[in-house]
């Protein structure tokens, strides 16, 4: 979903392979940049320092944050990342690869990214 708003089409299965995932150990963030770097997405770093105000200004530049969660907010148990694609005064809506497009609270989602530790990739040219 990150690629194809820049207009890049790539498989699944391809990026798992890109970013060395595995089904135990599913992949790092730093595997996710280099993979992103290497497809010439050069400017793609992580950010440990951005809140939920920091997301709205990316995406108005067109750039969809992903996130490292933690499940437990959800009701579920894990590591996890949801990719946002809106921000609104009501709600988040983000897609999630395991749960597919949800919305969410604000306060959940901010909770969930908290506990993976504000983690965000940021894919960009």
């Amino acid at each position: 979903m990150v690629l194809s708003a820049y207009g890049v089409e790539a498989s699944e299965n391809d990026l798992r392979k890109a970013c060395r995932w595995d089904s135990f150990l599913a992949t790092s963030s730093t595997a996710v940049v280099t993979a992103a770097r290497q497809m010439g997405f050069i400017l793609s770093r992580e950010d440990y320092g951005l809140r939920l105000y920091d997301l709205r200004d990316l995406l108005r530049r067109g750039v969809f944050p992903i996130l490292s969660i933690q499940l437990h907010p959800y009701g579920l148990i894990g590591d996890h990342a949801q990719v946002v694609v809106s921000i609104t005064a009501a709600h988040i809506e983000v897609y999630d690869p395991l749960l597919g497009p949800m919305r969410t609270r604000h306060r959940t989602l901010d909770e969930a990214w908290k506990l993976g530790g504000y983690l965000t990739i940021l894919i960009e040219r």
